[in-house]
């Protein structure tokens, strides 16, 4: 299974220390750099949002740097779909490689109009990642290489 571990602290601020570095700026006239220096902001970020609010954007609303929440691509209606059909397949001795069901999980998607990132398109199945997290969401799965069956 893959699990990403973060190497830096980069992108990792409050939303709170964002808004009032943003505000010390504008309504209180402070320099960016020291501002950034105080909270604990990156400059180039702090100024970057100060020039948003500036140019009369509402950032109150705005996601703030990196977040742990992945979007889905399929909902949970479209994945119990594809595991009834593993399900299925399985009842009837037809066993599915890795490569095959992300192969079927492209096509599903394509067919049902579902948004898919690019590297799907571009190798036609879906990402090893996916795959994974698809099996953690769904334990009672597993995908192994078939064995041939005879019905004697």
């Amino acid at each position: 299974m893959r699990v990403y571990k973060r190497k830096t602290e980069r992108g990792l601020f409050s939303r709170e220390a964002m808004l009032e570095g943003v505000r010390l700026v504008l309504d209180q006239g402070q320099k960016i750099k020291p501002t950034a220096r105080e909270l604990g902001l990156n400059y180039k970020t702090l100024g970057r949002y100060v020039a948003l609010k500036r140019n009369s954007i509402n950032i109150d609303n705005k996601q703030f740097g990196y977040s742990k929440v992945y979007k889905r691509i399929l909902n949970d209606e479209q994945e119990q779909m594809l595991a009834d059909y593993l399900i299925q397949a399985s009842r009837i001795y037809y066993g599915l490689t890795k490569i095959e069901f992300r192969t079927l999980t492209f096509e599903f998607a394509k067919i049902n109009n579902i948004p898919t990132p690019t590297s799907w398109k571009k190798n036609q199945m879906a990402s090893k990642d996916w795959v994974y997290q698809f099996f953690n969401r769904h334990p009672e799965f597993s995908l192994r290489t078939p064995e041939p069956t005879s019905l004697a």
